[in-house]
């Protein structure tokens, strides 16, 4: 009977084992030393470290950024366009964030932006789609609690883009704090 016993628990230990083996080998976001975040203060002013990844326009993307945005009709590794103002992005705050971060942007009448929000694996927490009929120049995200786990790190993703053409891609990261 103890034998049984002592088989059974060896078992259950080495499926659990596989399994946590399985979750590591899922692609992770790698998001940069300090942990990735470009620190902000609520008026948008640099507290601390500076990722000069975020905020700015990316190159070519990998397979699971591109699926992120599966559903545009968009080119995302070609050539961005040369007329998207540059300095239309700007930093997310405050950064970390609590309940409420404002992603600035100047996005122009006839452009259409896209934004996922994923987790260190590339799982989606939200998408907000913004069409092309009217301009923008910013966006407020709620950081719900039972979305965005307080300490962690998501990466948040923009396409901007008329028609097929892309304007402009990048990301940046934002840490919860609560």
């Amino acid at each position: 009977m103890k034998r049984c016993a002592y088989s059974l628990l060896l078992l259950a230990l080495l499926a659990g084992c596989g399994k946590k083996a399985d979750e590591d080998q899922r692609p992770r976001i790698d998001f940069g030393p300090n942990g990735g975040v470009t620190e902000t203060d609520a008026n948008n002013r640099p507290t601390g470290h500076v990722d000069a990844t975020d905020w700015s326009l990316d190159g070519e993307w990998n397979e699971q950024e591109l699926a992120l945005f599966s559903s545009l009709n968009v080119p995302l590794n070609a050539a961005a366009s040369s007329t998207f103002n540059r300095q239309a992005l700007r930093t997310l705050y405050p950064n970390p964030a609590g309940q409420l971060a404002t992603f600035p942007f100047e996005k122009p009448p006839g452009m259409a932006l896209e934004i996922v929000v994923a987790d260190q694996h590339y799982q989606v927490i939200s998408r907000t789609s913004l069409g092309s009929t009217t301009g923008g120049y910013g966006l407020q995200l709620v950081l719900n609690a039972d979305q965005y786990a307080n300490g962690q790190t998501y990466r948040l993703y923009y396409v901007f883009y008329a028609g097929s053409t892309l304007q402009a891609k990048g990301h940046g990261d934002i840490k919860i704090s609560r």
